[in-house]
């Protein structure tokens, strides 16, 4: 991969981009949740969404356009928002299963929907390498039933960032990094009947790692090798770490894990580093690609300033 070297993001806008990690990690803790959800409503999921929606329209009328430090809140939107629309038009007290299925469902088939129009917007715009196939069949394959499901919405933020990338170069994978990283943290669950204080371990840990970690390392890098880098190496530390302490708080319990238990939980980690990897390569290529891919806030820092094979 081509390497391009370039001054990184000034901390003023790494700051800004690491609130929605920081607004996780306080808000989603269990006696801060506790107290906000006693209600029955969300409002976690509430307050996080509603904030980076904000984020992203003050930025927009301030840039009018996306910045990269607006990608973590554009990430999170993409995930929470439907949520939120779910459950003000269905709320917790309703027992209309019927109707919040088909509202999943379409939900689903949307997310599915955009993810293709998008990719066939795009065929022709970037050679995907082979590698970048594998990668995304491996998404998909390696639990095919998850995928007729989540498959779509995991692919979801992948996609919508393809839409940043021929100007912003691999800073637009900060979308799908947390896009993703709400999913892991609401499907995969990695502190599902956890004590509470491991808990809030596990949980502060997957939110530092993908909405503090990664916008950290990929703003302020100098090159587009350490930017790629950037979007895998902290999911795959969180990850096995949420696992490796699920694991040790488990050891001895009846809750002990098996090897079908090692073998199951690694699958669905495995699905989210698979897509991580496969949006890494891909807006990599994109980017040496199109010489206009930009890896920094124009009015911020200068133009790359070469490019070393």
């Amino acid at each position: 991969m081509q390497t391009r070297l370039f001054a990184s993001t000034p901390w003023r806008y790494v700051g800004v981009a690491i609130v929605p990690g920081l607004a996780a990690i306080i808000l989603r803790s269990d006696p801060l949740r506790q107290a906000m959800n006693s209600s029955g409503q969300d409002l976690v999921s509430l307050s996080i969404s509603m904030m980076c929606a904000t984020f992203v329209i003050l930025g927009l009328l301030w840039k009018r356009q996306l910045a990269p430090w607006m990608f973590p809140a554009l990430g999170v939107l993409l995930q929470t928002l439907p949520g939120v629309v779910l459950g003000v038009i269905l709320p917790p007290s309703s027992s209309n299963s019927a109707l919040f299925s088909s509202l999943v469902n379409f939900w689903v088939i949307t997310a599915w929907g955009v993810t293709l129009v998008i990719a066939f917007k795009y065929r022709h715009a970037v050679q995907i390498p082979k590698l970048g196939w594998l990668l995304l069949g491996l998404t998909l394959v390696i639990s095919p039933l998850a995928s007729l499901t989540m498959g779509g919405l995991l692919l979801l933020p992948v996609a919508i960032g393809l839409l940043l990338v021929r100007r912003n170069g691999l800073l637009a994978g900060l979308v799908p990094v947390a896009g993703i990283y709400w999913l892991a943290d609401g499907i995969f669950d990695p502190s599902y009947s956890l004590p509470t204080s491991a808990s809030l371990i596990v949980e502060a840990g997957l939110a530092a790692f993908f909405l503090v970690v990664t916008p950290l390392w990929v703003l302020r890098a100098r090159s587009t090798r350490a930017q790629f880098w950037g979007l895998i190496w902290p999911a795959v530390l969180a990850l096995i770490g949420c696992e490796v302490s699920r694991g040790a708080t488990f050891r001895g319990t009846a809750q002990e894990y098996s090897l079908q238990m090692w073998l199951t939980r690694g699958q669905g980690a495995a699905q989210i580093l698979f897509a991580l990897a496969a949006t890494a390569v891909i807006y990599g290529t994109f980017t040496n690609q199109t010489p206009s891919a930009q890896s920094a806030e124009p009015s911020d820092v200068s133009m790359p300033m070469r490019a070393v094979e």
